[in-house]
């Protein structure tokens, strides 16, 4: 493949283009560190080191600034920024080797954070949709006691729950179960509580 133009972006990037159509871009440093110019000639394995090399660094610089802020499972960005399947799954399996990336610490934290206002059926959906399917012993543990987060959420939305009448007596229902509390536990610390 030969080199037929190489252009000069915006935020330091320089995209090389071959004479297939095909191009990719690099960092401005790292493609003037390869030392290619117009005209040179790469074959199919160099140019694919040269790709695999650059796009570990950038999928890694990525990873890593995505989890600066907070945890991710794999699912959550990393496999969503666009990244091609083997440099993916290497970069995945190089943030597990130092455990930057660890599905049960994750669900452990999302636990502890969403506990105080959402029922355990509802915390194992978010958790199923951020690609965590099964969660661990320690995780298990910080799973909210439906009774007592359903009576925290009654007390916060009507400070005299004796006090309710029929109609906002039915708004809290409704509005506990839409939340994923089961019926049975909605009435008994509504049951608790009315007395």
């Amino acid at each position: 493949m030969e080199i037929i133009e190489i252009k000069r972006m915006e935020n330091q990037k320089t995209e090389i283009v071959f004479d297939s159509g095909e191009s990719f871009i690099l960092p401005r440093k790292d493609a003037a560190a390869t030392g290619l110019g117009v005209g040179d000639e790469l074959t199919e394995e160099a140019w694919m080191a040269l790709y695999r090399k650059t796009a570990n660094a950038g999928a890694r610089a990525y990873a890593l600034n995505l989890l600066k802020v907070r945890d991710r499972s794999e699912k959550d960005k990393l496999r969503q920024h666009g990244y091609d399947g083997e440099t993916t799954e290497d970069v995945i399996v190089w943030l597990y080797g130092y455990h930057y990336l660890d599905d049960n610490r994750f669900a452990g934290n999302f636990i502890r954070y969403h506990s105080g206002g959402k029922s355990r059926r509802e915390i194992l959906y978010r958790l199923r949709q951020k690609g965590i399917d099964t969660i661990g012993d320690e995780a298990e543990e910080e799973l909210p006691d439906a009774r007592e987060t359903i009576r925290k959420l009654v007390v916060k939305r009507c400070p005299t729950p004796e006090n309710m009448d029929e109609k906002e007596r039915n708004r809290i229902i409704s509005w506990l179960a839409r939340k994923g509390f089961g019926t049975s536990d909605i009435f008994t610390v509504l049951r608790e509580l009315g007395k």
